[in-house]
């Protein structure tokens, strides 16, 4: 993973450092890893179904490259995972340990269920607890506008969760949600902040497909609550709506679809961006959102080849041009596509 990041001319109305050259920037940031991982493996047919178990050693080589050092950080884990699964139930549970350097005293642990109470419903569920360092970024930058050496910080602590019901008619309910504590995000000066607070994020979606004959209509629609919109600023509502008609054309060797896309979501603070480092980070001067965004498109399927044709955002220009990726981005206007996809395997 790398970022370049070049100015010919003097931008020190836009930033506001200039640690080395004054009249121009040229920064160059690479991160790459290599994991290696040894494990064994434990298969068995019981009564409650096939039954696994692996353990195992994890080492990794880090190469980060910043503002002209080169850090290559090592760590060595021990991993772990259990499953059991018959036609009813499926559960497992991963776990990995940091032993020594970077990753010391780390800890990650999943856990995920799955249980069919019958053909038209079933429960997924999943969980996870982990407590490790924060990405190599986080701690140490070094670039002509932006440094920060944050590496006597420790570990953060975070809990992910989501658990989805599927019910019949084509409808799934999902609650997912994280909670954070001891964690960096970035502030308004787009530096790193560490936030030592109890913090998380909840979604509740809706989603249903449902087809009258030929006509299809694919619904998506979440509610979001947060404890803290300056760390996570999403929108209170979004949905996503695809309507469409599908056809069977030449005796049935085409299948066809065609129909818009329609997106949506209420305003909000969203981050801005600093193409200097890459990163989003936390703004309160302008809101985005509630607007309408519109794409119409077709699809042909033959066999495993589908071809597309896409006009993206189809309704720009016909109301207010207030539409934005983030605040400082605006959205693009309207653009024709067209691509196909060819899997080799049936």
């Amino acid at each position: 993973q790398s970022l370049l990041f070049t100015v010919s001319d003097y931008l020190g109305d836009y930033f506001d450092q200039i640690y080395s050259d004054s009249i121009s920037t040229y920064d160059s940031t690479f991160i790459g890893s290599l994991v290696n991982t040894g494990e064994l493996f434990y298969r068995a047919d019981t009564e409650n179904g096939e039954f696994q178990l692996s353990v195992g050693a994890e080492n990794q080589v880090v190469d980060y490259y910043t503002g002209g050092e080169d850090l290559e950080p090592r760590s060595n884990s021990l991993v772990a995972s259990i499953r059991q699964s018959n036609d009813r139930l499926n559960y497992g549970a991963q776990f990995k340990y940091g032993l020594s350097d970077f990753a010391k005293d780390g800890f990650l642990l999943n856990l995920a269920a799955d249980y069919r109470l019958s053909d038209r419903l079933s429960v997924h569920a999943k969980a996870g607890y982990s407590s490790n360092r924060p990405a190599l970024r986080e701690l140490y930058y070094s670039s002509n506008h932006f440094r920060w050496d944050n590496r006597d910080f420790d570990k953060g602590r975070m809990i992910d969760y989501n658990i989805t019901f599927k019910l019949p008619a084509r409808t799934s309910v999902t609650v997912s949600g994280i909670l954070n504590k001891d964690f960096y995000y970035y502030e308004s000066d787009k530096l790193p902040k560490l936030y030592d607070e109890n913090t998380g994020l909840t979604e509740f979606r809706l989603s249903n497909f449902t087809y009258w004959g030929k006509v299809g209509v694919e619904s998506l629609v979440s509610y979001f609550i947060t404890s803290d919109d300056r760390i996570y600023p999403t929108p209170t509502f979004a949905f996503r709506e695809q309507l469409y008609f599908r056809s069977l054309l030449f005796r049935g060797a085409v299948n066809f679809r065609s129909g818009f896309i329609v997106r949506y979501n209420t305003r909000n603070k969203a981050r801005g961006f600093m193409p200097a480092t890459g990163v989003f980070y936390r703004q309160d001067e302008k809101e985005t959102g509630s607007y309408l965004f519109i794409d119409y498109f077709m699809r042909f399927t033959i066999k495993t080849t589908t071809l597309f044709i896409m006009v993206e955002h189809f309704n720009s220009g016909f109301g207010d041009r207030d539409y934005f990726l983030t605040p400082s981005n605006p959205m693009p206007g309207r653009a024709f596509k067209f691509g196909f996809s060819w899997n080799f395997f049936d």
